[in-house]
């Protein structure tokens, strides 16, 4: 895990999993409950910061400014 690599498919793979079983259990339950929100909100943040932490890797490295 200490891979830089694998860390934007880690939140990736865990904001997809929240977000299917956020929309599972609203699904299922006659009303969505505080938790369903929380969980289907955590896993869009999960989701965003994989996508950030992806195109942080892709980006060249800056180099370093001239003073």
């Amino acid at each position: 895990m200490r891979d830089p690599k694998n860390l934007p498919w880690v939140y990736i793979a865990t904001g997809v999993v929240a977000v299917v079983a956020a929309i599972f259990f609203m699904s299922v339950a006659s009303e969505s409950s505080l938790f369903d929100w929380v969980i289907l909100a955590m896993g869009i943040v999960a989701i965003v910061r994989g996508v950030q932490e992806y195109l942080k890797l892709r980006r060249p490295p800056q180099p370093p400014a001239k003073s």
